[in-house]
């Protein structure tokens, strides 16, 4: 850089050029300033975003986990619903076959009960029928004694 000598002819535009260097030396520091804090913004948005992005990966990664987890779940689910469902159709089945053996017991009980009655009063019947219709004589004349 070349240097001149100041004196009374140029010291008024020296004086100028100085204090427009200063300006300008002002405004490299501010915008060096402003450039700074535009690089620590970018940072930090650099660190939020990669961040954010793990964070997202590792939800997704924990929601892939969780389905894959839930998935033979929710099929033994269905295959425990299936057979519920057969058991309960066996179980409805085989109460109404019990209702049909109960009302056959039922009405086999009453028919023996009946025969029961029916057979006593035949017994019955047949006891008098032999006690007022045989001579009580009949026991001699076969030789043997009876018991009646």
């Amino acid at each position: 850089m070349n240097t001149a000598v100041v004196d009374h002819t140029n010291a008024h535009v020296m004086k100028l050029q100085t204090t427009h260097i200063s300006e300008l030396d002002q405004k490299i520091e501010t915008l060096n300033g402003r450039i700074g804090g535009y690089l620590s913004r970018v940072a930090t948005q650099q660190v939020v975003m990669y961040g954010g992005l793990v964070i997202l990966l590792l939800v997704a990664g924990l929601l892939l986990v969780v389905y894959k987890s839930l998935s033979p779940k929710n099929r033994l689910n269905r295959e425990l619903s299936e057979q519920k469902k057969q058991l309960e159709e066996q179980r409805d089945k085989l109460e109404g076959q019990r209702d049909k053996l109960k009302n056959r017991g039922i009405s086999l009980y009453s028919f023996l009960i009946n025969w029961k009655k029916r057979l006593m009063l035949n017994w019955f019947s047949l006891r008098i029928f032999l006690m007022i219709s045989v001579p009580t004589d009949i026991s001699c004349r076969s030789g043997g004694a009876f018991i009646g």
